[in-house]
């Protein structure tokens, strides 16, 4: 397989590239199907894939120009319907996201108005029918990225939120746990254009920590949760004067259990090309050097967006990364592979290319076959789109082996009655990523250490590859 080695883009040189494209543009064999169509008619800013109407399969949640909705996963294959509206006439939906607010059991869905200055949630029944918007902060300056998490560990959710022409950002805290009254507390009131950030142990003590951009400085920092509640915050920059780092994910990507840092690089001069790459984190929130995995060789195309899941289903955590250009043909999804989960990675190759304006990734298991599937938005194009990871074959493909699986929905074990030996059992997360493998004819397989939401579990006997969709409570 050919390797991802760059190309050139500018407009003096765009014809000799274009006749070259080609002899050496590589692409990622058959790891992904072909772009699969969701909507054409929609200027996307935001998307999630998360079941929104308890059918055990992932829908999509949409953010865009004047529109939120969802798209149904009919048959839990990928058939999606036609968009089913939320929210209209609200200008920009710039984030979208969805948790459980209200611990009523059902999923809940978060937006931020980056125009109109709110962060609203919309309560769910559990089937996809959303009722009036609760406003979870207003008078904010742009505010960008929204993230549910229960900060400060008190078993509600709570909301990060990121803003675009402001200085700071916030949390807001679900203060009645049912998503009624909030308050909204500042983490840090300097950095300018905070807009994204994400939540995790960053330093090993149990609490939740956050990492942020700063689009001003084009610093990273991380705010150590000091009372383990969010009331008291330390800043710790982990690069100064570096480039914009406009996408990034928190995950152990040398299997230390550790949470280490992959982002993408914002292109600033031909001396400064955009890039991928990954900071080590030692534990205790001390970050190395940022490695690059992958670099532009031309200065007009910016990685806009990266995304970390497990590929190829080896067990290692895999990055995705978005490439965008002002041509078409430049624009492509690449994926770099993680090798031994012990921070080596291979070149970067090319899933798929020639999109027009790419806008955002996501990643998850919407035809039920337990491996990754990723999805792409187009800006100007309009377009949603999917693409069939093909690591492990469609459900159509597995064997019937006449395994019962038991309880279900399950809490701290499941049961597999089945009359002949199983070799294998796999866990797999919505997201494609493997939760849990068990050998040796197990029978009975504690899953109390997962936690909750919907599994593909994939038994293996000598008769084949079967797959079951289980909850675990």
């Amino acid at each position: 397989m050919n390797k991802l080695r760059g190309y050139i883009s500018n407009y003096k040189t765009h014809l000799l590239w274009m006749m070259s494209l080609f002899l050496w543009l590589p692409v990622s064999g058959q790891l992904y199907g072909p772009r699969q169509l969701i909507d054409t008619d929609v200027i996307y800013r935001d998307i999630e894939v998360v079941d929104l109407n308890e059918d055990e399969h992932p829908d999509v949640l949409m953010g865009g120009i004047d529109i939120v909705s969802w798209y149904q996963n009919t048959d839990g294959q990928g058939s999606f319907s036609e968009a089913i509206p939320i929210e209209l006439d609200q200008s920009q939906a710039y984030s979208v996201n969805a948790a459980d607010m209200n611990q009523n059991g059902f999923t809940d869905i978060i937006v931020s108005y980056f125009d109109l200055d709110y962060v609203a949630w919309y309560p769910n029944d559990g089937s996809g029918n959303f009722g009036e918007k609760v406003i979870i902060a207003n008078g904010l300056d742009s505010c960008f990225n929204v993230l549910p998490v229960d900060l400060d560990q008190d078993g509600d959710m709570d909301i990060v939120i990121g803003i675009v022409n402001g200085t700071g950002f916030y949390w807001a805290e679900n203060v009645d746990g049912q998503g009624v009254t909030w308050q909204l507390h500042m983490v840090d009131a300097t950095p300018s254009q905070a807009r994204t950030q994400r939540v995790g142990d960053v330093d090993g003590d149990g609490d939740l920590d956050i990492v942020s951009n700063m689009v001003s400085t084009n610093w990273m920092a991380w705010y150590e949760n000091l009372d383990g509640i969010g009331q008291q915050w330390e800043q710790h920059i982990i690069e100064f004067n570096g480039l914009y780092e406009r996408s990034f994910e928190l995950v152990d990507m040398d299997g230390d259990g550790h949470l280490d840092l992959v982002s993408s690089k914002t292109f600033e001069s031909t001396s400064n090309p955009s890039n991928i790459g990954w900071r080590k984190n030692d534990g205790e929130g001390n970050f190395g050097n940022f490695e690059i995995l992958f670099q532009t060789e031309f200065g007009s195309t910016d990685v806009t967006d990266v995304k970390v899941g497990d590929i190829d289903n080896d067990g290692f955590p895999d990055i995705v990364g978005l490439l965008a250009n002002v041509f078409p043909e430049n624009n492509h999804i690449i994926w770099i592979k993680n090798i031994d989960n012990a921070g080596t990675f291979d070149e970067a190759e090319i899933i798929d290319s020639n999109f027009f304006k790419p806008g955002n990734l996501n990643l998850a298991d919407v035809d039920s076959d337990g491996d990754l599937d990723l999805f792409l938005t187009t800006s100007p194009g309009r377009e949603l789109m999917w693409f069939e990871n093909l690591t492990i074959l469609n459900t159509d493909d597995f064997q019937d082996n006449g395994a019962v699986v038991y309880p279900n929905p399950a809490t701290a074990f499941i049961h597999i009655a089945y009359e002949g030996a199983i070799e294998r059992v796999q866990f797999y997360t919505v997201e494609g990523i493997k939760a849990l493998e068990v050998t040796g004819n197990p029978k009975t397989i504690d899953v109390s250490t997962l936690t909750t939401g919907f599994y593909s579990v994939v038994i293996e006997t000598a008769k084949g590859r079967s797959v079951y969709k289980v909850v675990k409570q």
